[in-house]
């Protein structure tokens, strides 16, 4: 994400929301997408461990940070984040900068774990191709 995301691992609990259509500029209704953080809202955890801190070309710092779901809401690691005043790169939508140098939201599922009944199956999957170019 975008600035200096504190390196000793920590909890994000904070409650969200789906947007409400007028927060988006729609006429009614709930929005096709969107998230908040509200106490009013879904209970949310996020566990946040930065591994790296980085200096972005344009200048600024970012951070590449490993992160586990505890529970899964919509939006909900581009809500905290962005909470967090570290939004990802190029999430427009929830505070980030588009960048030349990474041409969609830097965000990216390494590990998928699906308790299957005799213990977890896990899933890898490396970085592809263009967010890996981004980090170069």
């Amino acid at each position: 994400g975008h600035g200096d995301s504190p390196k000793a691992p920590r909890l994000l609990e904070a409650s969200l929301r789906r947007l409400l259509a007028s927060e988006v500029g729609i006429s009614k209704g709930i929005a096709p997408r969107g998230a908040a953080v509200d106490e009013a809202g879904r209970s949310a955890k996020t566990e946040v461990l930065s591994v790296a801190h980085l200096r972005c070309p344009e200048g600024g710092n970012l951070s590449l940070a490993c992160l586990r779901l505890h529970t899964g809401r919509r939006h909900q690691i581009r809500a905290h984040m962005a909470a967090e005043g570290v939004p990802l790169v190029a999430d427009e939508t929830y505070g980030g900068f588009a960048r030349p140098w990474c041409a969609r939201i830097f965000l990216h599922s390494y590990v998928i774990s699906v308790d299957v009944g005799d213990g977890p199956l896990k899933a890898l999957c490396r970085l592809p191709p263009d967010l890996e170019e981004a980090l170069s």
